[in-house]
């Protein structure tokens, strides 16, 4: 956290948005993989590109909440399923009363700022 927090407030160049997105893509593609590195199996690129496909509207931190959630409840040695995924993207939805990826990323967002306001006061 400390990390992120002086990366924010530093004085270094402000990276392009083309270099974030690349970051941002390797991250949300490595939380996918996680998939694979949990059961020990390797990666199939055209099995891996259909799940990027599947689950390419979801955002990073909702992603990684309901692979961690999948990996837990699974049972069997294979790959669990994007419908099994999605399950859990419906369920975590559900629990935070957001009921859409949508409103999922609004309420997340609305986080972010109330955090990062706090932050700011902390920092006069």
């Amino acid at each position: 956290m400390e990390n992120i927090i002086s990366e924010i407030f530093s004085d270094a160049e402000p990276r392009t948005n083309i270099e974030i997105d690349h970051d941002a893509s390797m991250e949300w593609s490595s939380i996918l993989k996680t998939l694979w590195d949990v059961l020990g199996k390797p990666i199939n690129p055209t099995q891996f590109s259909a799940y990027v496909k599947a689950l390419s509207d979801v955002p990073l931190g909702l992603l990684e909440n309901a692979i961690i959630r999948t990996v837990n409840k699974h049972t069997y040695a294979n790959i669990p399923t994007p419908g099994e995924i999605r399950k859990e993207i419906n369920a975590i939805l559900v629990e935070t009363q957001t009921y859409s990826i949508e409103q999922w990323v609004e309420a997340s967002w609305s986080r972010v700022m109330r955090i990062s306001r706090e932050i700011g006061r902390q920092n006069v």
